[in-house]
């Protein structure tokens, strides 16, 4: 896609990946100006993180997140390392195929709205973050607005970001 994006585009993709059943979505361009996103809230922040004791009990230190600095980092060192902070979440890189240009997330749900999956793509000077939910592993039946797997999730946010112009590569 050139450079030069209409506003409405990034418009149609919120609108498309929220039809998807996303329910959190931030466009970010490379000068880290938020071109899109669902809600005013859904935008990079800066928070700290503070990890659970460990099994000896200690406190580990807290951690300064800079959600743009998440985005700006190497996303393959990213996987290997295992983790990626957005939405004031910590989130777990999920499965073989991440690399430096897209990432695939999981997290714990605390409560039945939580999300639990986080998908990212970096696309020529803009990067694309989705979060939204998937039936767990143990859920007979596919619930409302969740994902049934990976697959559907990633070919939601892949088939949005196609039809708006923003080509995958694989």
């Amino acid at each position: 896609m050139a450079e030069s994006v209409d506003p409405a585009t990034y418009i149609n993709v919120v609108k498309g990946l929220l039809a998807k059943n996303f329910t959190k979505i931030t466009i970010i361009n490379k000068s880290f100006q938020t071109v899109g996103a669902s809600a005013q809230d859904h935008i990079a922040q800066a928070w700290t993180f503070s990890p659970e004791p460990g099994p000896d009990g200690k406190k580990a230190p807290d951690i300064s997140v800079n959600e743009n600095q998440e985005l700006m980092d190497d996303w393959a060192a990213k996987a290997k390392d295992g983790k990626f902070f957005f939405y004031k979440r910590k989130w777990n890189i999920f499965g073989r195929n991440n690399n430096k240009e897209k990432l695939h997330c999981r997290a714990a749900k605390r409560n039945p709205k939580d999300n639990n999956i986080l998908l990212l793509r970096e696309v020529g000077n803009i990067w694309f973050i989705a979060a939204g939910k998937m039936k767990g592993a143990l859920d007979q039946k596919k619930k409302p607005k969740h994902f049934k797997d990976w697959d559907e999730a990633i070919k939601a946010m892949e088939g949005v970001l196609d039809d708006n112009g923003f080509e995958i590569d694989d």
